[in-house]
């Protein structure tokens, strides 16, 4: 058995907005498994933001639990934007292959979290309340809640030390946005060699054609 676990990025649902969708559809034979980091209210469309150390536990559960399920099955991670940083927090046992979509760099825990917040905050409707949650609008008619716990998780988070001790437990594959408008341009030079890294002509989500293109390149990846 080959399951493929998708670790979605931030403030979107299991299916990364399509984008583990189009992956799973080039890998037939896989037992894909989709997950929500956070908590997603249907009633008032309105998700809130869980901290990291809460994704990692989740991951972590989902990952021996299919291990325990399955113990002699194959399983590869596919990672997406935060989700990378997930993975690479929990350093999973026993995973053959992991494959990045557009990770942050070493920035992402440091010296940049005002920064994201007031650009949070600038959106219209946007709101913090006194004990620092913030909640502000999205383009699909969702709200997003992030607490401040979400905020403290990341300091001082390393990305890029985590995804060297990554690389040393399993076969790491990182493919970068080019036109990344989400998080910019990313370093991944002080990596191991062995670490495979390429460039695809395309925005942060893999969106139009670039989105066929990484679910086809993703799937040869995990079919050598």
């Amino acid at each position: 058995m080959h399951i493929v676990i998708f670790s979605h990025g931030f403030g979107v649902r299991k299916d990364g907005r399509g984008l583990f969708t189009a992956i799973a559809k080039q890998l037939p034979d896989i037992e894909p498994v989709m997950f929500d980091y956070n908590q997603f209210d249907e009633a008032t469309n309105t998700m809130t933001v869980a901290s990291l150390d809460e994704h990692a536990k989740k991951l972590r559960h989902v990952v021996d639990d299919a291990r325990r399920s399955h113990p002699d099955a194959t399983i590869d991670p596919v990672c997406h934007s935060q989700g990378c940083v997930i993975a690479a927090m929990v350093q999973p046992d026993g995973i053959r292959k992991t494959i990045f979509l557009a990770p942050p760099d070493r920035r992402f825990g440091f010296g940049r979290m005002q920064e994201k917040i007031q650009a949070l905050l600038d959106r219209p409707g946007a709101t913090q309340n006194t004990y620092g949650s913030l909640r502000y609008p999205r383009r699909d008619g969702t709200t997003t809640i992030i607490p401040s716990s979400y905020w403290q998780s990341r300091d001082g988070i390393d990305a890029i030390k985590l995804y060297r001790q990554l690389a040393a437990r399993t076969q790491l594959i990182i493919v970068q946005a080019a036109h990344d408008e989400v998080i910019g341009v990313t370093d991944f030079s002080e990596l191991p060699k062995t670490v495979e890294t390429m460039a695809m002509n395309c925005g942060h989500d893999f969106e139009g054609n670039a989105r066929e293109e990484v679910a086809e390149m993703v799937a040869r990846k995990l079919a050598q």
